[in-house]
């Protein structure tokens, strides 16, 4: 009872939080709460790193995900989602991703067309370029917050707003032939939220810039069923709010296991570590040998250190993604 009245106790300090006009949590926030297994959701001109690996190229990609946050927390973060991307040709890419996201009293649905394309500088750079133009429709549901006092608005009925953005990304990647060497780096911008509740505002627009970059060290020469090392990073920072920055060390044995250890930190108003994290990637397809497909299955699990905000309770990611 104490551990039940404890959890309620900290879910409407939470729903405080998103219905007051400030923010000063250094969490991941709807809607760029995912990790790296969505290169849509980070970044939609990143190419897929597991194309270089192959001796095909891929045409279609299809991704899936689910990812519950903050499992001890009553109504925490849940994410779903699908995206399918197709290429027109080598330099142009098209897609679109839906995806539906709820915290406590809050739910969103993102529906987004996708448009990359990429130039090849030489035989081994090219440099993409893309944007996305995404719906977004909110809810907040009232009868999910705890909110007593008779006079507050949010007790007159559920409101809904909905509203366009457009998210442009860059992004340049290539290979060093003479090492063995794959990188990627790329920058791209998030018009994420803007909720209003008649006159008073839920959630001022919120702003995301996010930065991400990766280094991959194939083990052995020729970039085909080898295994590699590759270390990254991703930074997000949050308009007038915070950033979390997010290292990982990815490990490809062979093409059939993937392991990436990794933790969240912020920078801007404190240094502090938000969470550590544990990536484990299963490409199917090299384990059953099914030709011209990239099958890969991942489970993120994600502990929030004890001195973080956001520390409620473990977070958890399964995602699947089919390229061919």
């Amino acid at each position: 009872m104490i551990l039940k009245n404890k959890i309620k106790a900290n879910f409407a300090l939470i729903v405080g939080i998103l219905i007051g006009s400030k923010f000063s949590v250094s969490s991941q926030l709807i809607p760029i709460s995912y990790n790296l297994n969505n290169r849509v959701l980070i970044n939609i001109a990143t190419p897929h790193t597991e194309k270089i690996q192959n001796n095909f190229s891929p045409v279609h990609e299809l991704v899936f995900m689910n990812r519950t946050q903050w499992t001890g927390l009553d109504q925490g973060p849940k994410l779903n989602g699908i995206s399918y991307d197709f290429n027109l040709d080598e330099n142009t890419r098209m897609g679109c991703n839906i995806y539906h996201e709820s915290f406590g009293p809050l739910s969103s649905l993102f529906v987004a067309g996708n448009y990359v394309y990429s130039l090849n500088l030489n035989s081994s750079n090219q440099i993409s370029g893309g944007a996305s133009i995404r719906y977004n429709l909110n809810q907040l549901n009232t009868s999910k917050a705890f909110v007593n006092h008779p006079t507050d608005p949010l007790l007159e009925n559920n409101h809904t707003t909905s509203f366009l953005s457009f998210n442009p990304a860059i992004s340049y990647s290539g290979v060093i032939p003479s090492a063995d060497i794959g990188y990627v780096f790329g920058a791209t911008y998030h018009n994420a939220l803007n909720i209003k509740i008649d006159k008073y505002r839920a959630f001022a627009p919120l702003q995301v810039f996010v930065l991400n970059g990766s280094i991959i060290k194939f083990l052995s020469p020729g970039f085909r069923n080898v295994s590699s090392i590759e270390g990254g990073v991703v930074y997000r920072k949050y308009s007038s709010i915070s950033d979390d920055v997010q290292l990982y060390l990815k490990y490809n044995w062979h093409g059939k296991l993937n392991i990436r250890p990794g933790f969240r930190f912020g920078i801007v108003q404190e240094l502090s570590i938000h969470a550590l994290q544990m990536d484990f990637g299963f490409p199917i397809a090299k384990i059953f040998k099914f030709e011209r497909k990239i099958i890969e299955f991942n489970y993120v699990f994600e502990l929030p250190f004890p001195s973080s905000p956001a520390a409620f309770g473990t977070t958890h990611e399964i995602s699947m993604s089919v390229l061919f």
